[in-house]
């Protein structure tokens, strides 16, 4: 699944992709530029493997590692020079795109060789390159090639190493790139010293991590109280978040019936 502003994708077992919701700038990719209130499926390819979407344009990725594109193009965020794309379209001859993300008006990608790239509007300094353009075509993010996995948000962007070290740049109005400060990154910078990071998230104006041993840490704006530290203040260093145990019924069995299992209780965290 990936959800856009306002449309959202889903790819099935079976490699088909499918899309719902506000079609003005194509976004959904059934060739037309209408809103969907019920899936519709793109095209009849069955070979997707990934799909990201940002603000209205959305991303996938083929078993081959092609890479297409479709939607609204304001910012370049298509990676191609037209206006706008109501069907799915190759972008380039690269086969070697292994993952895609998006947020806004922007996408990034990691090829096979682990290198991470951006494209699209970056005036927050998501680029990663020292400057803070508007917009700009595919960029590589420095000469690293131990990218292993990108999360952008609003207006920063967060990523994983190989190692498990956690790095963050672009906008830090609320502290949102963990580095004990509200100053803007430029270039990727690294939060925290810890390097068992497996997963990371970031919303507006804030960010959350998820640590190997399975404590969960988050940082930034607080307005909400989305920080679930028990507070409403934001945050410019990690803190941890206290995670209650949930107790949850799981029905294993597929139907109804006087022969269906019974439900086993478990408890997450």
């Amino acid at each position: 699944m990936a959800a856009g502003l306002y449309h959202t994708l889903a790819l099935r077992g079976d490699g088909s992709l499918w899309g719902w919701g506000w079609g003005d700038a194509g976004q959904i990719g059934d060739g037309t530029f209408q809103t969907a209130p019920s899936p519709r499926r793109i095209g009849t390819n069955t070979n997707w493997v990934a799909l990201a979407a940002g603000k209205s344009h959305s991303l996938a990725l083929q078993t081959d590692g092609s890479l297409w594109a479709w939607g609204g193009n304001d910012f370049g965020e298509l990676g191609t020079v037209i206006y706008v794309a109501g069907s799915p379209f190759a972008v380039g001859e690269d086969r070697d795109w292994i993952a895609i993300a998006a947020a806004g008006n922007y996408s990034m990608g990691r090829k096979f060789d682990g290198t991470l790239w951006v494209w699209g509007r970056h005036a927050a300094g998501q680029f990663g390159d020292g400057s803070a353009r508007t917009f700009g075509g595919f960029t590589r993010i420095g000469q690293d090639v131990d990218w292993a996995t990108v999360a952008p948000a609003s207006s920063h962007v967060l990523a994983l190493k190989t190692n498990g070290s956690l790095w963050g740049w672009g906008n830090n109005f609320y502290g949102e790139l963990g580095t004990g400060d509200t100053l803007r990154r430029l270039f990727p910078s690294q939060i925290s010293i810890a390097s068992n990071w497996v997963e990371v998230t970031g919303g507006n104006t804030h960010s959350a991590a998820r640590q190997a041993g399975g404590s969960v840490w988050t940082w930034g704006g607080n307005s909400s109280g989305q920080l679930g530290d028990g507070t409403f203040t934001p945050r410019t260093n990690l803190v941890p978040v206290n995670l209650n145990v949930l107790t949850i019924t799981v029905w294993e069995a597929k139907e109804a019936g006087p022969h269906a299992p019974p439900a086993r209780t478990i408890a997450l965290r």
